[in-house]
């Protein structure tokens, strides 16, 4: 008789496996084998999350009116050589927090492409088995398209799906918009592993059509959408799973099974949740300043 294991225990097992003949990622392994472990009881925190996100720029070359860097700060995207993360204070970072023992590094801004240096940042994250990911805005594709070929994972930040909405969402320019074209073809035709992403809100959520075809034209692995943050901002209204509008778009969205890549849809919110209702107006994304 075959008995099946309990999906913990056969994480357990995966984990303790890979602990045992792979020396080389003990402390990787061990790290995840707590965190997994966190995951079913509620334990303290001794473990570093596998994912890290590590904000190496605060300059960007664009605007955006859902950016909620700019909703709490207008003046948040200043120009001085101090908005770059140092080489030297990088590896500090990673050696202070015992940031080795993670998976993957988000490598964020502003828009990381910007960083001079951050062809070295890149080369860090792999001595230091850490896994590189970026989202980009995607108006440097073209001028940095050697460095982007070393990236493992990279996301292009659209939000929009015409040069008007473009203009609106983005506050960027015609010739903005056109390098963003041209990089996203360039990616296309390299045939690099990319996504494309949409911030999703109650306004916007009708053009979701508009939003698949657009990006299906570039061919990218996946379609992400995420549901736009509801903490500092009135502007913009996140997408509550008990609004009735919002639950027949993402029924549409979803009862589609004839898109030419796979769509991702994240979290919606469900808005009755106490927890919700008391921290709505708190200003918190979830990154850590270091």
């Amino acid at each position: 008789m075959k008995i099946l294991l309990p999906k913990s225990i056969i994480k357990y097992k995966r984990l303790i496996k890979d602990y045992l003949f792979d020396k080389s990622s003990f402390k990787k392994n061990f790290n995840q084998l707590k965190y997994e472990k966190s995951l079913f009881k509620k334990l303290k925190i001794n473990y570093v999350p596998p994912v890290i996100a590590l904000t190496i720029t605060s300059l960007c070359n664009l605007r955006c009116k859902n950016c909620l860097y700019l909703l709490k700060n207008k003046d948040k995207f200043s120009h001085s050589e101090k908005d770059f993360l140092k080489v030297d204070d990088f590896t500090f970072i990673l050696d202070k927090y015992h940031l080795q023992k993670a998976q993957v590094i988000f490598l964020t801004g502003g828009e990381p492409l910007l960083h001079p240096q951050i062809d070295i940042l890149i080369n860090k994250s792999y001595e230091n088995n850490l896994v590189p990911k970026i989202s980009t805005n995607g108006i440097l594709l073209e001028e940095k398209i050697d460095l982007i070929k070393e990236i493992n994972y990279l996301n292009i930040s659209v939000d929009s799906y015409n040069y008007e909405s473009y203009s609106q969402i983005r506050g960027g320019n015609r010739k903005q918009y056109e390098l963003l074209l041209k990089g996203l073809e360039l990616l296309k035709k390299r045939k690099i592993f990319f996504s494309i992403s949409f911030v999703l809100s109650k306004e916007n959520i009708r053009y979701w059509k508009e939003m698949i075809k657009f990006a299906s034209n570039y061919k990218p692995n996946f379609i992400y959408f995420h549901n736009i943050n509801p903490h500092g901002t009135n502007n913009f209204t996140p997408l509550i799973f008990d609004d009735k509008e919002v639950k027949g778009y993402l029924e549409e969205i979803i009862s589609n099974n004839n898109y030419e890549c796979d769509i991702i849809i994240s979290h919606i919110f469900l808005n009755k949740i106490p927890s919700f209702l008391k921290d709505k107006n708190v200003f918190n994304h979830g990154i850590i300043y270091v």
